[in-house]
């Protein structure tokens, strides 16, 4: 007992480093939970390889209308006035050197590799995203993942999965409808 008295009194002369040490488990608990769920990811990929029939199309075709088609008047706008602004402002720099002829080229680069899929995927992660979170959440809440689980459904392959592969085809498409409107 008085070795770990002063063990604890020698810890708490030093709040910093005990903070970054609850700091650095924290993320340690993190990084584990994102490895766990990359590979739930994968292992209902597997699944769905091996066995198709049970994959839920409703669910994905409504994640593909939502998240996609609905997403498209949003960040083409997005996409449009960005572009007109990066435009506009590249071309007051330019025109100081005599090169106001490169700003096609300057946009069209900009948004093609930066711009366009940076917009895209910070205009669905907001919009969609957040609406998905706050899906599962209450699906949460109200214990209907619970149900799912005492039908024997699982809730990751039923809600998850055909989310994340919609998104995966998706986000191409809705990245390359900004990149355009932006150009």
């Amino acid at each position: 007992s008085l070795a770990s008295r002063m063990h604890r009194r020698q810890w708490s002369r030093i709040p910093g480093v005990t903070a970054l040490g609850n700091w650095v488990l924290a993320g340690c608990s993190r990084v584990a939970e994102a490895v766990a769920l990359l590979g739930q990811l994968c292992w209902e990929v597997a699944r769905l390889v091996h066995e198709p029939r049970g994959f839920p199309l409703r669910e994905w075709s409504a994640t593909l209308y939502k998240a996609g088609f609905l997403a498209l008047p949003i960040t083409g706008l997005v996409g449009l006035l960005i572009g007109g602004v990066l435009s506009y402002l590249s071309a007051l720099q330019l025109r100081l050197f005599g090169a106001e002829a490169l700003i096609v080229n300057l946009v069209g680069l900009a948004t093609a590799r930066e711009l366009g899929p940076l917009l895209a995927a910070i205009l669905v992660a907001g919009r969609s995203g957040s609406a998905m979170t706050a899906e599962l959440g209450v699906m949460r809440l109200t214990e209907e993942l619970d149900a799912l689980r005492v039908m024997g459904v699982s809730p990751f392959r039923r809600l998850v999965l055909p989310k994340v592969l919609a998104l995966g085809l998706l986000m191409p498409i809705v990245a390359f409808w900004a990149s355009m409107w932006s150009i």
